[in-house]
């Protein structure tokens, strides 16, 4: 007899468990079914171990093993600008460097790893078509321009390892809904990096409210800065 079963006496659930859990073994009887709850979980997908992997709008895909610097550079990518839909950045990396996705139109996903500290002059510029973006909590630098007129881009989350942001940074985020920056102690914020981004929210820690209203730079958004909910 199977272990830890449970009873199915309806055909709906039986089926859409059947959907749900596709990997357990299934034990059947004469008006029930069960299946095995010790069954073996999956094993995780394998985790990619280059310096990047990008894939490109015909579903094939260019790779670059680590090896030699850590940063990856415009003169890597610059090939691909027009056709990258994707990219895969590996644990090596610890810089995304000036440039290197400046104009990946057609970039609609992006993982960073957590290796990453610093992201470069125009890094993400002109990179239209991104939704969304993870910034890890090891990054404690985000350049000049490094997400100019992201204008997909729908909420940005600093975490608090950020210290510094440079000018325009975030300049012409257009569809922004929501800003939200984790440090209690208001980064260094050069000029216009919050400039043109639909006047959205910007949450800060709720102890940090009147330092960031009052900090150089941040107090030029001082009407929309907010205590994170």
């Amino acid at each position: 007899m199977a272990r830890n079963l449970r009873k199915f006496t309806i055909e709906a659930e039986y089926s859409a468990a059947t959907l749900y859990y596709p990997s357990v073994s299934w034990v059947t009887g004469t008006d029930t079914v069960h299946y095995d709850k010790t069954a073996p979980t999956p094993p995780a997908p394998p985790v990619f171990e280059g310096k990047y992997k990008l894939t490109l709008s015909d579903s094939s895909t260019v790779s670059a093993a680590c090896g030699g610097t850590s940063a990856i550079t415009q003169a890597e990518i610059s090939a691909y600008t027009a056709s990258t839909v994707a990219a895969e950045i590996g644990d090596c990396v610890s810089i995304i460097g000036d440039l290197a996705f400046n104009s990946c139109y057609y970039l609609t996903s992006i993982d960073i790893p957590s290796g990453v500290t610093t992201i470069g002059d125009l890094a993400f510029h002109y990179c239209y078509s991104l939704p969304s973006i993870t910034i890890p909590n090891s990054v404690t630098t985000i350049g000049d321009s490094a997400f100019f007129a992201c204008i997909s881009l729908a909420s940005i989350d600093i975490p608090d390892s950020v210290t510094s942001i440079s000018t325009r940074a975030f300049y012409s985020c257009t569809s922004l809904t929501s800003i939200t920056v984790n440090a209690t102690t208001p980064p260094t914020l050069s000029s216009n990096v919050f400039d043109d981004t639909n006047d959205c929210p910007i949450y800060v820690p709720s102890g940090s409210v009147n330092a960031y209203k009052s900090a150089s730079g941040w107090s030029t958004y001082a009407s929309r800065i907010q205590a994170i909910l």
